[in-house]
């Protein structure tokens, strides 16, 4: 390796993202819907749209992928589950159109629900049961307000941070070149089993959540305490720099 990257990677520590610590933070903020799920159970699922043939692959690809994401909203609405499909980025309205053209009579079941601020995505994910997202940030989210997560992995960020929280089991692989049979068969099955896991150990699941949010604030407190006399002096310094204005 080159001794200047060995350095500079020696010196680099890993902060986690503030938003994975908003339930720690501010208890107010977290999920009450998985120990006390509403009836129905209600269950998101977000599909990122932003370069999606970088996360996925073809079209080819990605529409057999979309496919076992219909059976799987199928299923979860045949065992009882309320299903919404959620556009946190903004612009991710490509599943949904699929979801209407291949069944419209299961679309007409399932809302599409959009959000006009930051507060109104940390209040509905906390009256969610359950939320699925290929989202890399929305993860991080639902994890911060402590609710239960399936990670729809597309990309290395969303499967980097199951794994940096010590909960790859969360995760299903969505690209099909990764997957066993080397085609999308079996995604549909594979969440469904991670959903009824998540619904079968919501005790289980939420004090794993509880466990790795408090690794991380613990992680967190030492880089505050390691480097608060830096940044007091850092700011100080600012402080006392001459106005522009």
């Amino acid at each position: 390796m080159d001794p200047l990257l060995s350095e500079r990677n020696a010196s680099l520590n890993y902060q986690p993202y503030a938003t994975t610590l908003v339930g720690a933070i501010e208890p107010c903020m977290t999920n009450r819907n998985l120990l006390h799920p509403t009836t129905p159970k209600r269950l998101s699922i977000n599909v990122a749209d932003d370069q999606l043939k970088r996360r996925i692959g073809s079209k080819t690809v990605l529409n057999a992928a979309f496919d076992e994401l219909v059976r799987w909203c199928d299923a979860a609405v045949h065992t009882g589950w309320k299903m919404e499909v959620v556009n946190q980025g903004g612009g991710d309205f490509r599943f949904y159109k699929y979801l209407k053209k291949a069944r419209p009579e299961l679309a007409e079941n399932i809302p599409f629900v959009s959000f006009h601020s930051h507060e109104e995505v940390f209040e509905y994910y906390k009256t969610v049961t359950v939320a699925a997202s290929s989202r890399g940030h929305g993860m991080m989210i639902l994890f911060g307000v402590q609710c239960a997560t399936i990670s729809l992995i597309m990309h290395e960020k969303v499967a980097s941070f199951i794994s940096d929280i010590g909960h790859p089991e969360w995760g299903v692989d969505m690209d099909p070149s990764r997957r066993e049979a080397r085609n999308s068969s079996g995604i549909a099955d594979d969440l469904m089993r991670v959903l009824n896991y998540i619904d079968n150990n919501r005790a289980l699941v939420h004090r794993q959540m509880l466990h790795a949010q408090a690794n991380l604030m613990a992680v967190t407190a030492n880089n505050m305490h390691r480097f608060d006399k830096d940044v007091e002096q850092r700011a100080k310094t600012l402080l006392a720099a001459p106005s522009s204005q």
